[in-house]
Parts: C-alpha cells; structure tokens; sequence
C-alpha cells in the first residue's frame, strides 16, 4: 500500500501541519518570554508590595487605635482636672485661711434683726491635719424666730461653720437667752 500523499495548496499536508506546529510554538515561546513571565515577576513584586502595605496599615491602625484610647484617657483626666479645680475653689471659699478669722467673727457676730449679742468668746484653735477648728462661744439673747433666722443665716453663708452645744433658757420678760458653741472651720497655711 502506498502511503497517502494528501495535498494542501500544492505542498504534502503534513509540512503544513509542522509547521503550524512550529508557528505556535514559537509564538506561545515568544507570549510567555515577553508578555506572560514578565506579568508573573511583576504581579509576585506587586503582591508583595501589598503584603507589605496591608502589614503597615494594620501597624497604623495599632498606633491609631493606641492614640484614640490615649486621648479617652487624656479626656478622663482633664474632667477629673476640672472637677479637682471645682472643688478646690469650693475648698478655697467654705475654708479660709486664719488670716481671715476676724472677717468671719465679723460675719458671725454681725447684725441680725431680733438678736443681741451678749459675749464672743473664741477659743483656742485646734490643729485637726489639713484643717483646723476655730471653736467660738456665744451667749445671745432674742426670739426663737430670730435665733432660726440667724442659724439659717449662718447655714447659707459660703463658710464652713458647724453649730454645736446650744443652750436655751426662757428669761421672762427678754426673751430667750442662747449658749452656743460655733465651729469655724479654717484651711492650715501652705496645704493648698
């Protein structure tokens, strides 16, 4: 038998075929070498360009979430700030210094309708720590109206000043005569 001599275009079809063959292969050689490995080497430098820029971004988002508590924190701090100013001033104006202490007998012993004030007898001032204690005894005399308006008086003034020991005895035809023990609170020199 005799081998099949098919014809493409004048020429053995089998040469055809190889070289198509050799013309595909050359241009896939050619598309992988100048076109495919060159986009592989990028697309591996670029993916780790991107690796690398994910990692920094989650590094900044440390350092952002890091300073966003920071500046909770630092906000915290300055309302405590605030509040410790507030109750300093508070401090500052229920506590005078001993410097003050004739202004408040003053404000003490001041007038007030229905009271007469018969003695103002301070005592001796105690060391209590931060504080001191200023004890002054009273002896007045008036209404019980009177007395209730001079210790309501006493409880809006802006100082600290406690009430202690009061003692009432009715007299007949005066009214009412009152023992009583104030506390003036005082702030010690150099604590604030």
């Amino acid at each position: 038998m005799r081998p099949l001599n098919i014809r493409f275009m004048g020429r053995p079809l089998f040469k055809e075929r190889a070289y198509l063959l050799i013309f595909f292969l050359a241009t896939g050689f050619i598309f992988y070498f100048l076109g495919y490995a060159p986009l592989v080497t990028k697309s591996g430098v670029i993916g780790a360009e991107v690796d690398k820029l994910r990692k920094e971004a989650a590094d900044y988002q440390v350092v952002v979430s890091s300073a966003e508590k920071d500046v909770k924190r630092l906000e915290e701090i300055m309302e405590a700030y605030k509040a410790m100013e507030e109750g300093l001033l508070f401090v500052k104006e229920r506590l005078p210094s001993v410097r003050e202490v004739s202004a408040i007998l003053r404000e003490v012993s001041g007038r007030h309708a229905g009271i007469n004030f018969l003695s103002i007898q301070p005592l001796s001032v105690e060391d209590k720590g931060l504080y001191m204690r200023y004890p002054v005894t009273l002896q007045i005399r008036g209404d019980f109206p009177s007395f209730g308006q001079y210790l309501s008086s006493l409880d809006a003034s802006k100082r600290l000043i406690g009430v202690e020991n009061i003692n009432m005895v009715r007299e007949a035809q005066d009214g009412v005569l009152i023992k009583t023990e104030l506390n003036v609170y005082l702030l010690k020199e150099g604590v604030l």
